[in-house]
């Protein structure tokens, strides 16, 4: 009996996140990477969230490679992004991850515009983690909502993960050589109980 509780508790917490295939985040908060310096292959963690109030950091797994604000990226059969798109990537990762971490505190949504290279032997993921880097979610994007672009110009796809709950402490990109922009969040905020109101 004590497994049967165990497992329904366990169902339950993942019951509540979706998988957000465009940016319908509450109250967001977006880091447009156009405000970012410009940097071509370095090691992380950069911080991006200065401009937002917020301390959010990127590094990369491989943690070498980082780019932010670059003009040109090739997607391969997917397309370029370039020529006023500003975004961050990581170009050792093949495969690899871009990893943002809210040092601030959890949020309860994240997503961002989103590009891959495809066809690489390695799928696109999105994945959220609790603060002791315990997975929360992780979707597979090209099994569940594939970014198809061919030679598309600055083209992707906006994907996100919503738990409810202020309880993702990092959103993790995982794919061959991925870019991302707009990089959007929010966090949830506590109604009072009517006891508490009274």
């Amino acid at each position: 009996e004590k497994i049967i509780a165990v497992g329904l508790i366990f169902l339950s917490n993942y019951a509540s996140a979706t998988l957000i295939t465009s940016n319908t985040i509450t109250n967001p908060t977006t880091i447009d990477f156009s405000t970012q310096a410009t940097v071509s292959n370095i090691s992380g963690p950069i911080q991006i969230g200065g401009l937002v109030g917020e301390d959010v950091t990127v590094s990369g797994s491989p943690n070498i490679g980082l780019y932010t604000n670059y003009d040109g990226w090739g997607l391969v059969s997917n397309g370029t992004w370039g020529s006023g798109m500003t975004y961050v990537s990581a170009n050792d990762a093949r495969p690899g991850s871009l990893i943002f971490s809210f040092n601030d505190g959890p949020v309860s949504a994240v997503g961002g515009f989103i590009n891959h290279l495809p066809n690489f032997g390695s799928d696109l993921f999105i994945s959220a983690y609790d603060s002791g880097m315990n997975i929360l979610e992780t979707y597979n994007i090209t099994t569940l909502a594939d970014i198809v672009t061919p030679s598309g110009l600055n083209q992707g796809g906006f994907r996100g993960i919503d738990l409810g709950s202020n309880s993702i402490s990092f959103f993790e990109v995982t794919g061959y050589v991925p870019v991302l922009d707009d990089f959007t969040f929010s966090r949830t905020t506590s109604v009072p109980e009517p006891a508490s109101l009274a």
